[in-house]
């Protein structure tokens, strides 16, 4: 994808325009319902099973937003392989769409830190050693046979 001011356009691998532009935050939401559903391997969680990019692509072009996409799947009216089994899927698995969706969210309503020297390491706080203690009681032994 390629942002332009306020508008999306996406592209093909040739290069030409595969949609006319749309605005900026109807693709990024776009997106993240997508990383909902098809999941991010680099960030670590595996999207539902059976979704892939071009099933994905197909249902969100329809329903941009995870919880407009109708239970039944003969209402899609979408251009997608096995969307019943990609219904039951969704059906079951909803919530994790769900959690996927809201890790692929950047949060911006949180503090973080002013600036990068905020992250420096300046060593151990107070509270570390009464937590290591904790930690170390519940440690049991292993025996082995």
């Amino acid at each position: 994808m390629r942002a332009q001011a306020s508008t999306v356009e996406g592209r093909s691998p040739e290069g030409a325009s595969d949609a006319a532009p749309e605005p900026a935050e109807a693709a990024l939401g776009k997106a993240i319902a997508a990383a909902g559903l098809v999941g991010d391997a680099a960030d670590g969680y595996p999207g539902l099973p059976g979704w892939g990019a071009k099933s994905t692509a197909g249902v969100l072009s329809r329903f941009p937003r995870l919880e407009d996409i109708p239970d039944d799947w003969r209402t899609w009216n979408a251009n997608v392989t096995s969307p019943a089994s990609l219904s039951r899927t969704l059906l079951r698995e909803r919530e994790q769409a769900f959690l996927f969706r809201r890790l692929a969210t950047l949060r911006t309503d949180i503090p973080l830190f002013d600036n990068v020297d905020a992250l420096q390491w300046k060593g151990p706080t107070p509270d570390f050693a009464s937590m290591a203690a904790r930690l170390d009681a519940a440690l049991r032994p292993i025996t082995l046979p």
